[in-house]
């Protein structure tokens, strides 16, 4: 639904003014979310590594429980016969590995750019 949210924030014109509210705040709750996550893992000593969306990618699931993982991606590296890229949520990844090691952090949007995307 986040995705989804997003998607309709960027690209449709929103006329009835109960489905604009609520997209609003999905937007902001996302907005909100998102900081105080990238805050506590830059605090934490965290890298992230910005990478951008390319058009027309689909949405992630956490590889453990299906959550959708939007805009910060915790991402492993499997090892088996190639080397396969495997997203998870912040859950799951800490699960897997409290202080996030061997995870890359990726970000897929700035918050200058989901900023301008909520004030439209």
């Amino acid at each position: 639904m986040i995705h989804v949210s997003w998607n309709v924030a960027r690209n449709v014109k929103v006329t009835d003014p109960d489905t604009y509210k609520m997209i609003k705040h999905c937007l902001l709750q996302s907005i909100k979310h998102i900081q105080i996550l990238r805050d506590q893992l830059v605090a934490g000593g965290k890298k992230i590594s910005y990478q951008s969306r390319v058009k027309d990618e689909p949405a992630y699931y956490c590889n453990e429980c299906d959550v959708e993982v939007f805009n910060l991606l915790f991402v492993t590296s499997e090892n088996g016969s190639r080397k396969m890229y495997v997203v998870h949520c912040e859950d799951c990844a800490r699960q897997r590995n409290p202080n996030l090691s061997n995870v890359v952090v990726l970000e897929q949007c700035s918050m200058e750019e989901l900023m301008s995307v909520h004030v439209c």
